[in-house]
């Protein structure tokens, strides 16, 4: 027996997202769909527990009765995600990397199945550590209260 598959833009068209969202979902895997004869495809089993309806007929229903709502993440992904840059001014190259170092440290340690994303750049003319973070509000929160540990004057 063969399982439903459903182009990318009826995918769409039952997520209220432009296509190319979808496409973005199944890059990022967030979505899982498969390429048939080159083109993405989407099993609608797939397509119910992304959307978290218990049947296609259910999302096709919540479209109808409200056309302008657009579909949530899943569940167990973060509704809100936040970005914070920070900038730091260090000494030497050798500052920046030991504060790198320490911050990857702190988002190593971190609980895995959170998305959070961390980005180091030095900039050796002014002096400067930067750093790029992105995640959730707790997770931005805990990194800012570290940074604010590294503030403090010695």
């Amino acid at each position: 027996m063969s399982t439903p598959l459903l182009t990318i833009e009826a995918t769409a068209e039952l997520l209220s997202v432009h296509p190319g969202t979808v496409r973005r979902y199944i890059l990022e895997k967030k979505l899982r769909g498969r390429k048939v004869g080159g083109q993405w495809r989407v099993t609608t089993a797939d397509l119910q527990a992304f959307s978290g309806v218990a049947s296609l007929a259910e999302l096709a229903n919540q479209k109808a009765t409200d056309p302008g709502a657009r579909a949530y993440p899943p569940s167990g992904q973060p509704r809100i995600l936040v970005s914070a840059v920070v900038d730091i001014q260090v000494r030497s190259r050798d500052e920046a990397d030991r504060l790198s170092g320490s911050i990857m440290a702190a988002m190593n340690s971190r609980d895995n199945s959170e998305k959070a994303r961390c980005d180091f750049l030095f900039f050796a003319e002014e002096g400067r550590a930067r750093f790029v973070l992105w995640g959730s509000p707790v997770f931005i929160g805990t990194m800012m209260a570290m940074f604010g540990h590294i503030a403090q004057p010695e």
